[in-house]
């Protein structure tokens, strides 16, 4: 995933000369995180960061890399999720963004490499959805995490017969033909799925569609799979990301956040 790549180049940072800077705002919007408020809360972070460092060099960098910080929130900031990191480091190139749909701790640190702590967390605390969206000849899978979301390719099936407008039994016969097409089009889904899990396993799997298709889905289901089930959505097979996002993140409760990452 994205996020999982970007974080792993992350980890592979170090800058001796020049300190990096991490910054963890809380923006829940339950809470006062409006931007004005964001930008306050970094200036007083700052300010009692400033006063901890021993080198002139090392508060004029601080000052360029909330500068940024500060520049961003006013302009570019736009509101989404929970929790918000910032990681800055300009001799180096580094600006790096996430938004997390869960909330962090307040914190700043200037440290010659970024504070990852929070992030490590998360990934290991916060679960991983598959959502498999079918009907009766189309399924697509995502993967939802750290709100963000991606689609594994499709799943297409050649189109199915219709049905015969006249009764008796050539209508019964291709009824019939109509129904093991399906059947066979989601036990390739099953077995792709089952494929995927293998490859990148996930916590959680959520089964979309119209009741028809998920009933007949389910029952295919290996008992692996079956267990790993926690809800069903009623959503069309052209559903957008944000879409899909937004039914998971309804589902999902808060997790819990580790504390002690306060500077």
């Amino acid at each position: 995933m994205a996020f999982t790549d970007d974080l792993a180049e992350l980890d592979k940072l170090e800058s001796l000369d020049t300190p990096i800077l991490s910054v963890y705002l809380n923006t829940d919007p339950q809470k006062a995180s409006s931007r004005e408020y964001l930008r306050l809360l970094c200036k007083d972070m700052r300010a009692r960061l400033e006063a901890q460092l021993t080198q002139p060099r090392d508060a004029k960098a601080l000052h360029r890399e909330m500068e940024r910080v500060l520049g961003f929130l006013e302009s570019e900031y736009r509101p989404k999720g929970k929790g918000l990191a910032v990681f800055s480091c300009e001799p180096k190139g580094l600006w790096q963004v996430f938004q997390l749909p869960m909330t962090v701790e307040n914190a700043l640190y200037f440290e010659t490499r970024p504070q990852l702590g929070p992030l490590h967390a998360a990934l290991a605390t916060y679960r991983c959805y598959c959502v498999v969206l079918v009907d009766k000849e189309k399924a697509r899978l995502f993967s939802v995490h750290l709100g963000q979301v991606e689609e594994y390719g499709d799943v297409l099936y050649p189109a199915l017969p219709g049905k015969h407008k006249q009764g008796g039994w050539a209508a019964a016969r291709m009824q019939r033909h109509h129904e093991a097409k399906v059947h066979e089009h989601l036990k390739n889904v099953v077995a792709q799925l089952t494929e995927y899990y293998r490859a990148q396993p996930f916590d959680r799997l959520v089964l979309a569609g119209p009741n028809e298709a998920l009933t007949e889905l389910r029952r295919l289901l290996p008992k692996t799979l079956d267990e790993k089930v926690v809800g069903t959505l009623s959503l069309p097979i052209l559903a957008s990301k944000a879409a899909i996002l937004e039914a998971i993140q309804s589902m999902e409760q808060e997790p819990l956040w580790p504390r002690g990452y306060v500077k």
